[in-house]
């Protein structure tokens, strides 16, 4: 899963601080999830299971519109924030869609 976050998302990534910041979320996920499992006394299956569901996520979310968002987020490093390249309006609804199912799977696993 982590293989798939990284492959599809890194690469994409204009800028090498975007690139470092892409690599390191699958880190912290992965210690979000170690403490979940301590803290919170999880099923390892169920761990594992929430781990893969918002790693995938993220790369489904934004399937088809990861060059417009690399060109947004090269403009927003360049020239700084604004409304023009704030992320695509399609790429977001389609990213809260996928971490709401992802949500709702997880929740189903967990329980």
């Amino acid at each position: 899963m982590t293989v798939v976050f990284l492959v599809l998302l890194v690469p994409s990534m204009p800028t090498r601080g975007l690139r470092i910041q892409t690599s390191l979320a699958p880190v912290a996920m992965a210690v979000f999830c170690v403490l979940a499992y301590l803290g919170k006394h999880m099923e390892p299956a169920a761990v594992l299971a929430m781990y893969s569901l918002v790693v995938l996520a993220f790369p489904l979310g934004m399937l088809g519109h990861r060059e417009e968002l690399a060109r947004r987020l090269l403009d927003r490093a360049q020239n700084g924030e604004s409304p023009e390249n704030e992320p695509p309006r399609a790429m977001s609804l389609q990213l809260g869609a996928v971490l709401t199912v992802a949500g709702a799977l997880a929740v189903w696993v967990i329980m």
